[in-house]
């Protein structure tokens, strides 16, 4: 109905209509997560991973796309091992940190990913550049339906964490470097005495 509506909707109502579709997509995806009868059949059927470097780069390749007011870095470390989360799963957590960037930066500015490993897990992590994260709000932004942005869902965060918890892992806000937020994902790793993990060091994919 929402694209239905977008050919009548004039250029002052298109923020809005972008911000409903946004989120209606956060709603059906968490309603996907809490609804499905059979998720921990699924979730093992969704493993099958093409692995971490692969579903960045997608991930980040998309935004870049769309929104080419951000200047992202990003830096991966070599041969990342694979996690115990699926293809589609992981890409919806980075997909939400990344716009979740964007929207912190709504003049456009730089941000950051960095994916490291170690022995057992594998990092993830995005900052920005924007106002930062009050640490009085560290822990409420992932309350389902919270949010401090106009065209905000306050499901995103939310539905994130869950993925990330799902599987075993964590999800984490902070400060970043440059004064805006970082987030950071951990990731247990599926397969012990991957080659490379944490120990191949670091490449870098450019700005843009």
């Amino acid at each position: 109905f929402t694209s239905l509506l977008e050919p009548s909707v004039g250029d002052k109502g298109r923020p809005a209509l972008a911000g409903l579709q946004s989120a209606i997509d956060d709603l059906e995806a968490l309603a996907r997560l809490t609804l499905e009868e059979n998720r921990a059949i699924a979730r093992e059927r969704e493993r099958v991973s093409s692995g971490p470097d692969s579903v960045i780069g997608r991930a980040v390749a998309e935004v870049r796309a769309t929104h080419e007011e951000v200047v992202w870095s990003v830096r991966l470390a070599t041969r990342l091992p694979r996690v115990g989360l699926g293809d589609e799963e992981l890409e919806e957590v980075v997909l939400i940190l990344l716009r979740n960037a964007i929207e912190a930066m709504p003049g456009g500015g730089r941000a950051r990913l960095i994916a490291e490993a170690d022995d057992a897990s594998v990092w993830i992590h995005v900052e920005d550049e924007g106002k930062g994260i009050r640490p009085e709000d560290l822990e409420t932004i992932f309350r389902a339906g919270y949010t401090t942005k106009p065209r905000g869902s306050g499901y995103g965060l939310f539905l994130a964490r869950r993925i990330v918890s799902d599987c075993g892992g964590t999800l984490e806000a902070g400060p970043a470097t440059a004064g805006g937020a970082r987030f950071s994902i951990r990731l247990p790793v599926a397969e012990t005495g991957n080659p490379g993990a944490g120990a191949g060091g670091a490449r870098g994919e450019g700005e843009g």
